[in-house]
C-alpha cells in the first residue's frame, strides 16, 4: 500500500513469514490430511502491504531460508518463489477490493504452485488440491485481516 515499509512493519512481516514456516511444518494444522501452504499464503498477503521490491525480496528470502536448509535444488521452493513473485506483480492489477484480490491470488496461487512444482499431482489427487486451495483461502482471509490490523496500528489518519 506504500513504497517503503517502516522498520516495525518490516519486522512484523519477517515475523509472520517465520511463524508461517514454523506452522507449515507442524502436523497439528492438517485437517482431513490437507495441510495449507501457510508460507505461500503469508507471502501473497504481504504483497498487498508493500510495493517496494526490496522489502518483498526480504520476505521471500526469509521464507526460502526457513523452508529449506539444504544446498540442493528444490523445484517446490522455486515454484513457491515464482508464484509469490507473480502475486506481487499482479495484486494491484486485479479489479476488485483487496480482500477479494487476496482470495483470488491465494486460490490461483495454490493451483499455480502445484502446476510448477508437480503437475502430475493435479491429475492424481485433484480433490486434495481443491481442499488445500480452500483451506489456504480461509487461513488467508483471517491472516489478511490480522495483517491489515497490525500494519494500521499506531498510524494516524489525516
Amino acid at each position: 500500500m506504500r513504497e517503503v515499509l517502516h522498520a516495525r512493519e518490516l519486522a512484523i512481516g519477517i515475523a509472520l513469514v517465520a511463524l508461517a514456516a514454523i506452522a507449515q511444518g507442524a502436523p497439528a494444522i492438517a485437517i482431513a490430511g490437507v495441510k495449507p501452504n501457510v508460507v505461500l499464503t503469508v507471502l501473497i498477503i504481504l504483497s498487498f502491504f508493500t510495493s517496494g521490491v526490496f522489502s518483498y525480496f526480504i520476505f521471500l528470502f526469509v521464507g526460502a531460508v526457513l523452508l529449506r536448509f539444504s544446498s540442493s535444488f528444490d523445484p517446490a521452493l522455486l515454484a513457491l518463489l515464482v508464484t509469490a513473485l507473480g502475486a506481487f506483480a499482479l495484486h494491484r492489477r486485479l479489479p476488485w477490493h483487496d480482500g477479494i484480490n487476496n482470495l483470488v491470488l491465494i486460490g490461483v496461487g495454490t493451483v499455480l504452485f502445484y502446476i510448477l512444482a508437480d503437475f502430475h499431482f493435479l491429475t492424481i489427487d485433484p480433490f486434495t488440491l481443491f481442499g488445500e486451495a480452500v483451506y489456504n483461502m480461509v487461513v488467508g482471509t483471517a491472516l489478511f485481516f490480522l495483517v491489515t490490523y497490525l500494519f494500521s496500528r499506531g498510524r494516524r489518519n489525516f
